[in-house]
């Protein structure tokens, strides 16, 4: 999650720096959309990495209960 974090405050400083430099605001809100897109990418990469460990546990607490149960 640190990761996500640092994505979006890169993000939020590039916005800024298109306030402060309105003669360069298309590069710094390109900039801003490509640290959002890094965000999101990982955000992505964590749910489907706690979905599969989920998934696993699952798998593994049903294996158990059809073993105890035969």
């Amino acid at each position: 999650m640190e990761k996500v974090r640092g994505y979006r405050a890169m993000g939020q400083l590039c916005r800024q720096q298109a306030v402060f430099h309105p003669d360069m605001s298309w590069h710094w809100l390109g900039q801003a959309e490509r640290w959002e897109d890094l965000a999101e990418t990982e955000i992505a990469l964590l749910f489907r990495e706690c979905h599969s460990l989920t998934t696993a546990l699952g798998n593994e607490r049903t294996h158990w209960a059809k073993s105890e149960a035969a």
